[in-house]
């Protein structure tokens, strides 16, 4: 299990990356103390896209909106 910091439109999120299976990997957001949260995991073939996926989505859901930009 990895656990990464990751600074997402100036919020910063704790990324935790956990192998499931041979070529699976899950990512999903943890509270600063490790506790899962709801947000759903992302899963792909390597932690990195795995990762990579979920920040992508993130940074897509707390977008500044056009008025605040």
């Amino acid at each position: 299990m990895q656990r990464i910091e990751q600074l997402i439109n100036g919020r910063l999120y704790y990324i935790e990356l956990s192998q499931v299976q041979r070529d699976r990997w899950r990512a999903h957001v943890v509270t600063a103390q490790g506790a899962p949260t709801a947000l759903m995991p992302f899963y792909d073939d390597t932690a990195d896209a795995a990762a990579e996926r979920l920040s992508e989505w993130l940074s897509r859901l707390h977008r500044p909106s056009p008025a605040h930009a």
